[in-house]
């Protein structure tokens, strides 16, 4: 897969690096842990402010069959990575492509599933529900971050926090996230001021 060689080039003897090799050589998208190493590579390429490279890894992803055999296992990940799509794409103006994967991920969510619901119906009560259980500031996870027993624990507690801050809010498919945009993007600037400099160290990269 040419975008992971091309990853691994930028990030030589790095965990990216490592990770690209390891999803170069086993990768399936049947696998929950391979979509979650995906997913958090994009969110440090982002992090890093390697912004196309970042796209790339959500465009290898817009063609996956759904549900495939991991489904939401698999999906959590993959959504989360086009949530970050999303907001790449309103950030650089172009709010046609970013409705466009919105779109999409609203189709993922509602995609009939019989084999898991009594009906419809109850599928999409039960989405409605999902959808307003995530609120402002619990998806920050400042707890965990508060109580991390090292300065690596809070930082993977801040990059997981991304996945719902950045994945999440700026669909507009999350009532709640929606109502608290601007706090929510407070936030996210602060923890990528802390994660940034972090990961920089960590990958052996200079600034962006």
């Amino acid at each position: 897969m040419k975008f992971l060689e091309d990853i691994a080039v930028r990030y030589p003897q790095s965990e990216i690096e490592r990770n690209c090799k390891k999803l170069g050589a086993y990768f399936s998208f049947d696998s929950g842990k391979h979509l979650e190493l995906l997913c958090k590579m994009a969110y440090q390429l982002y992090v890093l402010g390697d912004v196309e490279l970042a796209k790339r890894v959500s465009r290898f992803t817009h063609d996956t069959p759904f549900p495939g055999k991991g489904c939401f296992r698999v999906w959590t990940f993959i959504l989360q990575v086009w949530g970050l799509e999303v907001y790449i794409l309103k950030q650089e103006g172009n709010e046609a492509l970013a409705q466009s994967r919105i779109q999409k991920i609203d189709d993922i969510y509602s995609y009939p599933l019989p084999e898991a619901y009594d009906s419809f119906e109850q599928q999409k009560m039960f989405e409605e529900k999902r959808r307003m259980n995530f609120h402002y500031p619990d998806i920050l996870y400042q707890k965990e971050i508060a109580n991390a027993t090292s300065i690596t624990r809070a930082n993977s507690w801040r990059l997981v926090a991304l996945y719902k801050m950045i994945g999440y809010t700026f669909t507009g498919l999350y009532p709640n996230l929606t109502l608290h945009q601007e706090e929510i993007q407070c936030a996210i600037d602060d923890y990528i001021s802390v994660l940034k400099p972090f990961l920089q160290r960590k990958m052996g990269c200079q600034s962006k």
